[in-house]
């Protein structure tokens, strides 16, 4: 009885891991290799894609927002990171601004 007991209790510690991931992953480095004033909107799409997010002010600037998440639980902790990175161009199309944020969190 006793093997069967260890065996339900690993079944169900194993069901309740879980890992999630989105977006598409920012490379190292992506952010510091864009330059203010030289890098334009058509290079960072060829290097990174499409954005997550995509907005045009009436000015004709632009702002795009890459995100990628994953998260990630065993039934007992969880934990999770997020890497945002948010490009301001100019109507001409050229770079402007750049920020990035790395969250980690863990919970118990």
């Amino acid at each position: 009885m006793r093997p069967q007991l260890f065996a339900l209790i690993f079944a169900a510690a194993l069901s309740s891991c879980a890992s999630m991931e989105s977006g598409r992953a920012i490379p190292d480095g992506a952010a510091d290799s864009m330059v203010v004033g030289t890098t334009t909107e058509r290079d960072v799409r060829a290097a990174l894609g499409a954005p997550q997010s995509e907005t045009v002010n009436a000015d004709g600037s632009k702002v795009l927002v890459y995100v990628h998440m994953r998260s990630r639980s065993n039934g007992f902790t969880a934990s999770g990171d997020a890497n945002t990175l948010a490009l301001v161009f100019d109507a001409a199309g050229v770079l402007q601004r750049k920020s990035t944020q790395n969250t980690d969190t863990r919970s118990r």
